[in-house]
């Protein structure tokens, strides 16, 4: 089901918040990773939750390849089930919104950070940060 997302007057401080309190947490597959924690951005700034099929379904990558299957075979159909088609050019993407790009295991997601200039992720050593440039796909959120 695609989503139709907008998002909260207060957004931009959302961002920022939880991008601060995942810097304490841990890494858990099927709790807080990559594809979770964008869910989890996305629902703190728009308040649609686009992980609730995913949450406690899985708990290793096996699970979650297995879990994305159902949902057109990988992370991009699934995507794209979710919040249709990516822009057409990734420089479009803007603060707030989902990008996708080649991970240590494959394809991961992010967020545009505030700045606008990185890619704010999640993967086993916790949150990081990757230049824009390293998107390869976009989804406007909001």
């Amino acid at each position: 089901m695609k989503h139709r997302l907008k998002r909260l007057p207060d957004w931009e401080r959302r961002l920022i918040d939880i991008t601060e309190k995942s810097r304490k947490k841990p890494f858990v597959r099927g709790k807080r990773d990559c594809g979770l924690w964008v869910c989890d951005v996305i629902k703190t700034i728009t308040g649609v939750d686009l992980g609730v099929d995913y949450r406690g379904v899985y708990k290793n990558l096996d699970g979650a390849k297995l879990a994305l299957k159902r949902d057109g075979g990988s992370l991009y159909h699934a995507t794209i089930k979710k919040l249709g088609l990516p822009m057409n050019n990734v420089n479009f993407a803007q603060r707030g919104d989902l990008v996708m790009l080649r991970g240590d295991e494959g394809l991961s997601l992010g967020i545009v950070d505030n700045s606008g200039a990185k890619i704010l992720g999640y993967n086993h050593t916790g949150l990081l940060s990757h230049p824009l440039s390293r998107a390869i796909k976009a989804w406007k959120i909001g």
